[in-house]
């Protein structure tokens, strides 16, 4: 179950004044399918997806509060952080390039797509070529 959903069944079984709350009822406050409701409930109670039609589904409230609970715990985690790749500048720019685009025969491969990566290494190898240059 997803957390939004969780977080929808139990907003609107808090507010729905009703004894008895029906899926069909909370399909109509919530704007989700009964059998994606009976689908998600059924972690409670196995037997709901038989009897759904007449099933209370308030007496989940306290398991849908521990359930919402347990999986922000879970979700609670640190950012992934973008790890910067390390370029290959120790080759050749013809190296590089043969590497990428010759096939197995010998023949350039016309089909070939350079990626951002694929772009950001051969600038990376263009510059240190210039350097050499430069040098020289």
């Amino acid at each position: 179950m997803k957390l939004v959903n969780a977080n929808k069944y139990l907003k609107a079984l808090k507010s729905i004044k009703l004894k008895v709350v029906t899926a069909d009822k909370l399909s109509k406050e919530t704007n989700i399918r009964v059998d994606a409701i009976l689908d998600d409930l059924s972690i409670f109670d196995p037997l709901l997806k038989m009897f759904g039609d007449s099933y209370n589904l308030k007496k989940f409230l306290n398991q849908l509060e521990l359930y919402i609970e347990q999986q922000k715990a879970l979700k609670t985690s640190k950012p992934k952080t973008k790890k910067a790749k390390k370029l290959e500048t120790n080759i050749t720019l013809k190296q590089y390039l043969y590497d990428r685009i010759l096939l197995a025969g010998g023949f350039i491969d016309r089909t070939y797509e350079f990626s951002k990566d694929d772009y950001r290494q051969i600038k990376a190898i263009c510059l240190k070529e210039l350097k050499k240059e430069k040098k020289k």
